[in-house]
């Protein structure tokens, strides 16, 4: 498992520590207090196990398809490795529970009340052997051909495990005695399975020594499953504090590496938004000059268009234009030329006001300032002291007739409830207003509309 960055789902790898180390010692405070009990019956409840086989089938399912989704998108074996442990778990439940009396009748669905626990021995050894396979295994290239193959390999050995726990159960040995299973412990096998399990337990610590969340919690997993098997062997018997202690735990095993997979799927959801608002601020923005570019122009303008149509709002436009641009790169080179490109930006990025209203770059030395809910009027006085800001500048053009560089503004406005009119059309009128300003001497605002029929000029 690779190392991952300090913060995981927002979260740094510290809390999840503590968090898991508090749930542990609360693991071990429980597996104490059972053991000297692990032999007190309880008596049976008949909404434990189906509840308890729900919460692992569902968890181990989920578990194991976030793995397996991992490894395919990192095309790295680890991660099936591990998908295929929790997904062997939510297999084995279902014959466990069918094997299992008085879960879905009086009587076991198939096989005998043994076969429930040689489910549970199959089961519980079969996923720490797993587990301890992804833990001393190293990244490796995952094929697509070798997830069908490795999948359809376990659905296999889950098939012919409950087969051989139910059908073949008569060429096992006796395991189950008066509802007992102490000869779990006589016969080696519960011995083997919790030394396998502790073994994994400590291998996944040694060998991820925590350095992210997933590792930690599939360490708090892995002695939950640990203290599961001992206290069922403690427990000797069904329906004991022991093996209803260890049921409990056993939860743990599937949740809380669920809970860190889902952690992590919601801090990877956050990070791929904040990227996708970073590469959507990189569509919409002019690199040069750091304001809005004419995509972001042209959506912005259609938006207000149809907001003017609905709110019954006049729209202005400034269509602006630095004077002679090209004898200005001409005399001191394109590096000046946008300086002087960055400059005049800035300037009329300085004038928008208000949140509606948007400076842009539609190209070479031609900017456009669009101001929604804005008159003619209201557009000129804009338009005037955008002139003036710039002509503040004081930027020296030795081919301008002034010694400093000048804009020309053409204002337009139109109204979008009048449906006559287009986004198209303000357009227009604000590159003929600009053409007739330049016509007037340059460094001069001119409008478009009859209603304010003047020239100002510095």
């Amino acid at each position: 498992m690779a190392d991952a960055p300090a913060t995981y789902a927002n979260l740094p790898v510290r809390n999840h520590r503590l968090a898991a180390s508090t749930l542990a010692i609360g693991m071990i405070g429980v597996a104490l207090f059972a053991v000297p009990f692990g032999r007190l019956a309880l008596g049976a409840n008949p909404s434990f196990l189906p509840a308890f086989g729900a919460m692992t089938l569902l968890s181990d399912l989920l578990t194991g398809c976030l793995l397996l989704s991992q490894a395919r998108l990192a095309k790295t074996r680890p991660p099936l490795q591990l998908a295929v442990a929790y997904l062997f778990s939510a297999m084995m439940i279902v014959p466990h529970l069918l094997s299992f009396p008085g879960v879905f009748a009086a009587e076991p669905v198939i096989g005998g009340s043994a076969s429930a626990v040689w489910l549970w021995a199959a089961w519980h050894g079969g996923f720490a052997v797993l587990v301890l396979t992804f833990a001393i295994s190293r990244p490796s290239p995952l094929r697509r051909a070798d997830i069908a193959r490795i999948l359809g390999g376990l659905a296999l050995v889950v098939s012919g495990t409950s087969v051989l726990a139910t059908v073949g159960l008569p060429l096992l040995p006796t395991i189950l005695v008066n509802g007992n299973y102490d000869r779990l412990t006589t016969l080696g096998i519960g011995p083997a399975i919790l030394g396998v399990t502790a073994l994994a337990t400590i291998l996944v610590a040694v060998r991820h020594r925590f350095r992210d969340p997933l590792s930690v919690w599939l360490a708090v997993a892995m002695l939950a499953a640990t203290l599961d098997v001992t206290l069922t062997l403690f427990g000797g018997g069904r329906f004991t504090l022991g093996w209803y202690a260890a049921r409990s735990l056993s939860l743990v095993t599937g949740v809380t590496v669920l809970a860190a997979l889902l952690s992590d799927f919601v801090g990877q959801a956050g990070r791929v938004a904040q990227v996708n608002k970073q590469l959507e601020l990189m569509l919409r923005t002019d690199v040069l000059t750091g304001v809005a570019n004419r995509r972001a122009f042209e959506s912005t303008l259609s938006a207000e268009w149809r907001r003017g149509r609905r709110e019954q709002t006049e729209v202005s436009l400034l269509m602006i234009d630095i004077d002679l641009f090209k004898g200005f790169n001409d005399r001191y080179g394109h590096p000046a030329g946008d300086v002087c490109l960055r400059q005049v930006a800035a300037a009329l990025e300085g004038q928008v006001q208000r949140p509606a209203d948007l400076a842009a770059r539609l190209g070479g030395e031609e900017f456009v300032l669009l101001l929604p809910n804005t008159d003619e009027i209201g557009a000129a006085r804009v338009a005037e002291r955008v002139r003036a800001c710039v002509v503040a500048l004081g930027l020296t053009h030795g081919g301008s007739a002034l010694g400093y560089v000048t804009i020309s503004i053409g204002v337009a406005t139109s109204r979008p409830f009048d449906w006559s009119d287009s986004p198209d059309a303000l357009i227009e009128a604000a590159d003929q207003a600009l053409y007739r300003a330049k016509a007037a001497g340059r460094n001069t605002v001119c409008t478009a509309g009859l209603s304010v029929p003047v020239l100002i000029a510095a």
